[in-house]
């Protein structure tokens, strides 16, 4: 899959001379990027762009409620057990949701009406969730929908991470591109293009909850 970005850059800009702004212009255009692969690599529908762990084929799946719900301890063993039943507990195992997530877990006892404390994350492990490691993106949408829940849902999944493969063909290429209004504006456009696709090789490996509510 083609991934554009492009930055303009003025004539000012061009006249420098330190090789910092080469390194910046870099790093604005390759976070963009980065950006949009990250998002894809879990909702990417495979049309110009990865093929997402949400929408592959196969993934085991938990369900919140009809207009989705809170996520609970319950969930969580769930997502685990989903993924042991088919005898893929192995690999890089890890939860992976969003900052919003993260807030209501920290939220959440283990047990309804549990001590302080008890929470699903806690202040001494914030980085682990049912003692597996825990990332949080906010890559990982928090506007999906369940029912009533209008763009209010968010996803949270569990699985062997090594089984998501990600490709990049040819490295980076850069053009920098001006035509007669950008010269009439002082401007260059930096054009930079990546070939890339990802997708999940085992779906087996993975489980999700794509109805969570954090609010």
């Amino acid at each position: 899959k083609r991934l554009p970005a492009f930055i303009d850059v003025s004539d000012q800009l061009m006249n420098q001379s330190s090789s910092a702004i080469e390194a910046m212009l870099r790093g604005h255009l390759t976070a963009q990027m980065l950006a949009s692969q990250e998002a894809a690599f879990f909702h990417g529908s495979g049309t110009n762009e990865a093929n997402g762990v949400a929408g592959a084929t196969g993934i085991g799946s938990v369900i919140g409620d009809t207009n989705g719900a809170a996520p609970d301890y319950a969930d969580i063993i769930s997502l685990e057990e989903k993924v042991d039943a088919q005898n893929a507990i192995q690999g890089s195992l890890a939860y992976a949701s969003n900052g919003q997530i993260r807030a209501k877990l920290k939220q959440t006892s283990k047990q309804a009406g549990g001590a302080e404390g008890n929470f699903i994350i806690s202040d001494s492990s914030p980085n682990s969730i049912n003692g597996y490691r825990a990332e949080f993106t906010n890559a990982i949408s928090r506007t999906l929908t369940k029912g009533s829940a209008a763009s209010i849902c968010s996803a949270l999944f569990f699985g062997n991470w090594s089984d998501y493969v990600v490709a990049y063909w040819g490295g980076l290429n850069l053009e920098l591109l001006r035509d007669s209004t950008n010269a009439k504006s002082g401007l260059h456009t930096l054009v930079a293009n990546t070939y890339y696709d990802g997708g999940v090789r085992r779906p087996k490996s993975f489980a999700a909850m794509t109805d969570a509510l954090g609010a």
